[in-house]
């Protein structure tokens, strides 16, 4: 009998990361033999954080001037922020396999006792201080004996205030594997026991699988340098113009309002806005992009298993995409704004970084199949 399993994380936050990491996780599960549905709980607060930009009914008079402004100032791009919000729509609706829907789980539901196994991870599913953070991450709804973490993250932050409640649901692990050392410090100050470190879901799929969900048409035609900042970081828009002006390629930017105020900069440097890409078109942008220069740690994972190179804004001042580049051999991908000039030049190698992959990978299912009895 096939063994069932839920998984449980931020799939529906529009966000690329986000996204692309709860897919990796199912597609691994499911390529193991066990069946696997992601709990499609989709709570009012995060909705809310990630509205329909063409609904204004219920947002107030100073939301629905801020709209006319933004489509008097920026023509295009409100259309295609639009188009944005149905790509991560559709890729919701087609790409995974999912509950019913929920806006919060309750323990006597069918989804507390539905399935012989309750995975909760990667991505920050426990940082208590996420906007949208539900306690149903760190599994509270269910009695099964099977709870599993897969790669969990608590984020960059303190969890001081929440430690007796987190120890609490974390003595109902059956096993605990976590995607950052800070995690694993954490967790082994609440249990006593440090969790194995395990990488992002999305480093378990081959870089064919991720060629393939990006689609073999590249949306944009010709050589150019994708720039992808989830939020405005120092020096990243003019680390890009440098690297646009020194190799003659144009920028292609993906996101809009980290980069609000520089749109026009960016325009004048002749750059090109697709803000009307989702988790799919990103890839494509990265696995058809000269080089790729980013301060988000998925971006660089994904420049890292499509082989396009990249360049870590200030990555070496960053806990998390230091980590990074250390552990996979990119220590020279870090970059500032005074050595664009002195690096530009430099050609990755992805030798180093394809064998740590196939190791972390190997480890990723080791744990995987002995937290699921597979034998």
């Amino acid at each position: 009998i096939m063994k069932t399993t839920a998984t449980i994380t931020f799939h529906a936050s529009h966000n690329y990361g986000s996204m692309l990491q709860a897919y990796a996780l199912q597609q691994t599960l499911l390529s193991l033999g066990v069946s696997n549905e992601i709990i499609n709980l989709r709570t009012p607060v995060q909705r809310g954080m990630y509205p329909n930009p063409a609904s204004v009914s219920d947002r107030g008079l100073k939301h629905r001037v801020k709209k006319v402004l933004n489509a008097v100032l920026f023509p295009g791009a409100t259309r295609q922020l639009m188009e944005k919000y149905k790509a991560f729509e559709n890729f919701i609706d087609s790409n995974y396999v999912l509950t019913e829907e929920v806006g919060e789980i309750a323990a006597d539901s069918s989804l507390a006792k539905r399935f012989d196994y309750y995975i909760t991870g990667s991505d920050q599913c426990w940082n208590t201080r996420c906007s949208d953070f539900d306690w149903a991450y760190y599994l509270d709804f269910t009695n099964s004996p099977n709870k599993i973490a897969y790669a969990a993250s608590m984020g960059p932050v303190s969890h001081v205030n929440q430690a007796e409640g987190i120890k609490a649901r974390l003595g109902q692990f059956k096993a605990i594997s976590a995607r950052e050392a800070g995690t694993a410090d954490t967790i082994a100050s609440l249990c006593h026991a440090r969790p194995a470190i395990l990488p992002d879901p999305t480093l378990l799929l081959s870089q064919d699988r991720w060629r393939e969900l990006a689609g073999s048409k590249p949306l944009i035609e010709g050589p150019y340098v994708f720039l992808y900042t989830p939020y405005k970081k120092a020096d990243v828009v003019e680390i890009a113009i440098k690297v646009s002006k020194i190799s003659g390629m144009p920028i292609v930017v993906s996101n809009f309002t980290s980069l609000k105020k520089d749109y026009f900069v960016l325009k004048r440097n002749g750059a090109i806005f697709r803000l009307d890409v989702g988790p799919k078109e990103f890839l494509n942008l990265i696995a058809n992009a000269r080089v790729v220069v980013s301060g988000s740690f998925h971006a660089l994972v994904f420049s890292m298993i499509m082989h396009v190179p990249f360049w870590a804004v200030n990555g070496d001042n960053d806990n998390r995409m230091k980590q990074l580049l250390t552990k996979y051999g990119f220590q020279g991908r870090a970059i500032h704004i005074d050595d664009v000039e002195d690096k530009i030049n430099d050609v990755p190698s992805f030798e180093l970084s394809d064998s740590v992959i196939k190791a972390e990978k190997d480890r990723a299912i080791s744990f995987l199949r002995d937290s699921l009895d597979l034998y």
